[in-house]
């Protein structure tokens, strides 16, 4: 995978991740950005960056 930099230690840029909580769980999303407790991620299936 595209691993640019290391975020927080559990998230990385580029990588895939599966929503498990709230009203988008189960969708498939992208991380875009990451700094400590915040991550910005792209949902695949919606192209649609939430925060």
């Amino acid at each position: 995978g595209f691993r640019s930099r290391s975020t927080n230690g559990d998230f990385y840029v580029g990588q895939t991740l599966r929503i498990r909580v709230g009203p988008l769980k189960g969708y498939l999303c992208r991380v875009l950005d990451a700094y400590r407790s915040d991550i910005t991620v792209k949902l695949d299936s919606q192209m649609k960056v939430v925060k």
